[in-house]
């Protein structure tokens, strides 16, 4: 496409430019520049003077000053001062004149852009250089390709530029040195300022949003979706006219990694979107949304009050089993592999400890709790009370029935009071029931059934390196299973083959007694003692 042919499509021009002052030298060198061709409902961009200044400074050593200016110009101006940086001094109107280090070559002959993908993403590539934007960039570029500049500046300095062109620029030039020293052209999508995709949970029908700048029709313009995954090449590849902003479009077959490029009315390419990946999500339609704040007391005797949000949807869940495509397969095949290597290196989800690991980790915890809709089964056999209220702020639907499985050993230790931990256990669950929208139920495992920590969410199941209640505070991983039949198996049998837990309220024996009278004198104890036919040991004798 000819710059020309495209200048009528932009209201206007934004200059961005960067230089250093050589004050040793007495002259300015470029150090950065992208001119950006603009959309009419596009809004400016945040000015750089400060402090009265009409341009941003920042000192970076005693014999260099960095300085960044941003001004509006006319279209057919910002092209013709791309046209005009060859080398020597930049043909820019302000002063102090700036300056060069090499000749600047075209990295595209000819004035024919390349395409970047949408850079809004954090690991943008090229895009990490340009300004931030929701549509594909037109590129044309003018590189330093002798790398003179950075040659020039200590490497102290090059990285004091770095740091500060990515604060006041938000542009990356650490990934991408070589950009420094060159000068940018880009412009984005006139027609539109967004494309939304979404499949519908048929898994066949792409539905298609075009969000339209002011003034412009989509009347013309088509779209073309080709189904790809490196693995086994590409699947189909569909071409669709666009009549208006919303379009539905049939697919031979449910996508596993899509890429699309939006052509316009003249067939010039103004998006090319790498693949990206569709799973087909099921949202229920209409549900009652619940908040409930409930009265807990931990162990140490501290009080929490736990907020707990569910939704009830108006249809009841589907009991249906959804079966794998030949696609799905081939994938989880392909994932087993990719899992069985990260094993053996040792790669998995990992949070080293502390404060912010332990957000992090809590965060994934409930995203993985909050997805279970019909069954959030918990095996630990170190499971407390304390357990249970860090769990149940995270069940997202009440039709979900959260099952709890501890260990027969765990729930028999005694506090300092006699109390079971079974029975401290019990009396949280009834606290919480009576405040809940969803089910609670717990049983004690006997004997050593399990050693690990599994979370079975729906048809989902996750390894927990450690206690719900510490999860993240010290390093742990949580870990999801690939194919999850067999411990599926394992988990209910365990689940059906425990006993429910007592409903025993005190939980206290006749030894908490025997303990507190032992202080009184031995003759009294070893009285109750004779009374009550319980064993006596030598030390309890000592008066």
């Amino acid at each position: 496409m000819s710059l020309d042919s495209i200048a009528p499509s932009y209201s206007r021009a934004e200059i961005t430019t960067t230089w250093l002052h050589d004050r040793p030298a007495k002259r300015h060198i470029l150090v950065y520049c992208v001119i950006e061709l603009c959309p009419q409902d596009q809004e400016l961009s945040p000015s750089l003077s400060t402090e009265g200044h009409p341009q941003w400074r920042e000192s970076l050593h005693d014999d260099f000053t960095l300085y960044a200016r941003r001004e509006c110009i006319s279209v057919a101006d910002g092209i013709s001062l791309f046209r005009g940086c060859k080398s020597g001094q930049l043909p820019f109107p302000p002063r102090p004149p700036i300056h060069t280090m090499g000749s600047l070559m075209p990295f595209i002959p000819q004035e024919e852009p390349i395409l970047i993908p949408s850079n809004l993403c954090e690991n943008a590539g090229l895009g990490a250089v340009l300004p931030r934007r929701a549509t594909s960039l037109s590129l044309l570029s003018k590189y330093d390709n002798t790398s003179r500049l950075r040659s020039y500046l200590p490497k102290s300095v090059s990285d004091r530029i770095a740091d500060a062109l990515q604060e006041v620029l938000g542009v990356d030039f650490k990934r991408f040195p070589e950009h420094l020293g060159a000068v940018h052209l880009c412009f984005g999508n006139p027609i539109v300022k967004h494309i939304q995709k979404s499949i519908a949970t048929d898994g066949r029908t792409l539905l298609l949003r075009c969000h339209l700048r002011p003034g412009k029709s989509i009347s013309g313009c088509s779209v073309e979706f080709t189904n790809q995954w490196p693995p086994f090449g590409q699947g189909y590849c569909v071409r669709h006219n666009l009549q208006s902003a919303y379009s539905t479009v049939a697919l031979p077959a449910a996508p596993y990694e899509f890429r699309m490029r939006f052509f316009d009315s003249m067939g010039r390419c103004l998006e090319n979107e790498p693949g990206g990946y569709f799973f087909t999500e099921f949202h229920m339609t209409s549900s009652v949304l619940t908040r409930t704040k409930v009265p807990h007391r931990l162990a140490t005797g501290a009080s929490k009050v736990l907020e707990i949000e569910t939704a009830t949807p108006l249809e009841p869940p589907s009991d249906t089993i959804k079966v794998a495509t030949p696609l799905e397969y081939m994938m989880t095949a392909v994932w087993q592999r990719e899992i069985a290597s990260l094993a053996q290196a040792k790669i998995f989800r990992y949070f080293p400890g502390g404060t912010s690991s332990r957000a992090d980790a809590l965060q994934a915890l409930r995203e993985v709790v909050g997805r279970a809709r019909t069954k959030c089964t918990v095996v630990d056999p170190y499971l407390e009370s304390d357990d249970v209220a860090t769990l149940v702020a995270f069940i997202g639907y009440a039709t979900c029935e959260l099952r709890l499985l501890s260990s027969n050993e765990q729930l028999g230790r005694r506090d300092e009071n006699d109390i079971t931990s079974e029975s401290r256990f019990m009396s949280t669950l009834r606290n919480l029931q009576k405040h809940l929208p969803f089910q609670i139920n717990a049983r004690k495992m006997l004997g050593t059934v399990s050693h690990d920590r599994f979370l079975q969410i729906d048809d989902e199941v996750y390894v927990v390196g450690s206690s719900f209640n510490h999860f993240g505070h010290r390093p742990t991983v949580l870990f999801r299973i690939q194919r999850p039949e067999k411990l599926h198996q394992e988990i209910n049998s365990w689940w059906d083959q425990s006993p429910a837990l007592s409903p025993d309220s005190s939980g206290r024996t006749l030894r908490l007694l025997t303990s507190r009278l032992s202080r009184y004198g031995g003759s009294a104890l070893k009285t109750l003692s004779q009374i009550l036919k319980l064993p006596f040991t030598s030390n309890l004798d000592s008066p």
